[in-house]
């Protein structure tokens, strides 16, 4: 079980560790490995956090809006941390075994 660490702190990357710990810990202790894991990013909700360590690119050739600039730079991080995702499956031998749904919600913020 990973514990609920609050909804919008820490930033998203700062899940992945704790996922990590969660799942190699369930499949060493399990016989079977059947289980289901859900992530709740919310790194794309307003108020668009974004982690310190990470490089903020300027979209100004395609908003000057402030709010829409930082929702884009939330959107690419939560895209890396999908890939490191992806790929922590790989390295335990589990992505060709995983069954990975991505459900997204509307952006209402921009209405």
């Amino acid at each position: 079980y990973v514990p609920d660490i609050g909804i919008f702190d820490p930033p998203d990357p700062n899940i992945k560790p704790l996922s990590w710990k969660w799942l190699d810990k369930t499949l060493a202790e399990e016989q079977t490995h059947q289980l289901m894991m859900s992530l709740f990013i919310t790194g794309t909700h307003v108020p668009f956090l974004f982690p310190d360590d990470q490089s903020y690119t300027d979209y100004q050739y395609y908003t000057n809006d402030p709010c829409i600039n930082a929702y884009l730079n939330t959107l690419r991080t939560t895209d890396e941390l999908f890939g490191k995702i992806i790929r922590g499956f790989k390295s335990r031998k589990l992505y060709d075994e995983t069954l990975f749904i991505t459900v997204s919600d509307y952006a209402d913020v921009f209405r």
